[in-house]
C-alpha cells in the first residue's frame, strides 16, 4: 500500500531520496527496499519483491513495475519545448560568444563566453555551454550541460534518447528518457560521434577525455577523467569507465560492466565482462593480453598442420 507521500519528482531506485517515485523490478535488490521507502520514497515493484522486503513499505504493486513507472513518469514530466520553435532572444548568449546566423538556440539556452557556434548547430532549450568552446557545423545538443574548454566537432549528436526498449502487450515501445548529459571541462568530442542522454540519471563524460570521430556512447554511461576512445568505438548503456582507460578503434562493449582505472582495450576488442584496472586486454571476446596471444599463436599453430592424406 501507498501511504500519504507527496511525490515531486522521478529517480533510479539506486538515486531516489524523500518524495521521488521509482521502481524495482530485480528481487536481488529486494532487501534495499525498506531503506529506500523508509527515506520517503514510493516504489512501483510486484508484489514478490514487496513481500521479500519486510518493513513498512509504501509501494506501489503492479505486474510489470518497469511500464507502469514510466507510463506514469511521462505522465508526471512535462515534455520538452520544441527547439524549433524557440525564440534565441530567450537564450542566454554572451557578448563575447560567436553564433552563426544560420545556428538555432533554443528557449532557455546559454553561451558563455569566447563560444564558438558554427553553422545550422542545434542547441535545444535549457543547453548550458560554457566558455571558450568551439561547436562544429550541424551538431545537435539537447539535455545537456557542457562545461568549459569543449571542443565538439561537425556532425556530433549528444543528448538524445538512447536505445531503452520496454516490452508491452501492444508491441516494442520505447523508453522515455528523463536524464541529462554532463560533458566536463576540456573534452573532445568528434564528428558524427552520438552521446545518449540518461534515462533517469546522468550520462558523465569526465574532464579532458579525447573521443574519436564515428563514435557511440550509450545512456547512463559514466566515462571517467583522461579517458582517450579510437574511432568506432561502441558503449552500451549503463557501463562504468574508469580514469586514463584508452581504447583502440573498433572497441565494444556490453553494457553493464565496469572498465577499471588505466585499463587498455586492444583495437577490435569485444568486451563481455568487466576489466580489472590497469589489465591490458585484446580479442573477440576480449581477455587478458598474455592469454590472448597465447591462444592466438596455438590457433595458428594447428591450423597450419597439415592434414594426414
Amino acid at each position: 500500500m501507498v501511504p500519504d507521500i507527496s511525490i515531486s519528482g522521478i529517480s533510479a531506485f539506486e538515486d531516489a531520496t524523500t518524495g521521488d517515485l521509482c521502481f524495482v523490478d530485480d528481487v536481488r535488490l529486494a532487501s534495499r527496499v525498506a531503506e529506500t521507502c523508509a527515506r520517503g520514497v514510493v516504489c512501483v515493484t510486484t508484489t514478490e519483491i514487496a513481500e521479500r522486503a519486510g518493513g513498512p513499505v509504501s509501494v506501489l504493486i503492479v505486474p510489470d513495475p518497469r511500464s507502469t513507472f514510466f507510463a506514469l513518469a511521462e505522465q508526471l514530466v512535462p515534455p520538452s519545448p520544441d527547439v524549433a520553435k524557440a525564440e534565441r532572444p530567450r537564450a542566454r548568449i554572451h557578448p563575447d560568444a560567436q553564433v552563426h546566423p544560420t545556428a538555432i538556440i533554443g528557449d532557455g539556452a546559454a553561451i558563455g563566453p569566447r563560444t564558438e557556434i558554427g553553422a545550422y548547430v542545434c542547441i535545444g532549450a535549457g543547453v548550458q555551454i560554457g566558455y571558450d568552446c568551439m561547436i562544429g557545423s550541424a551538431a545537435d545538443i539537447g539535455f545537456a550541460l557542457i562545461g568549459n574548454g569543449v571542443e565538439i566537432k561537425s556532425g556530433a549528436r549528444l543528448g538524445g534518447a538512447g536505445f531503452g526498449l520496454i516490452p508491452s502487450e501492444a508491441g516494442t515501445k520505447n523508453t522515455p528518457h528523463f536524464g541529462r548529459l554532463l560533458v566536463q571541462d576540456n573534452v573532445r568530442i568528434g564528428a558524427n560521434s552520438c552521446i545518449d542522454r540518461g534515462v533517469l540519471g546522468d550520462t558523465v563524460i569526465g574532464e579532458n577525455s579525447k573521443i574519436d570521430n564515428l563514435c557511440h556512447i550509450g545512456h547512463n554511461t559514466r566515462v571517467g577523467r583522461n579517458v582517450v576512445m579510437a574511432a568506432f568505438a561502441g558503449i552500451s548503456g549503463s557501463v562504468d569507465i574508469g580514469d586514463d582507460v584508452v581504447m583502440g578503434g573498433r572497441v565494444g562493449i556490453v553494457d553493464h560492466v565496469s572498465i577499471g582505472a588505466g585499463a587498455r582495450l586492444g583495437a577490435d576488442a569485444a568486451v563481455f565482462s568487466s576489466v580489472p584496472m590497469g589489465e591490458t586486454w585484446a580479442g573477440s571476446p576480449a581477455k587478458p593480453l598474455k592469454q590472448w596471444q597465447r591462444e592466438t599463436v596455438w590457433l595458428k599453430r594447428e591450423t597450419g598442420k597439415r592434414s594426414p592424406d
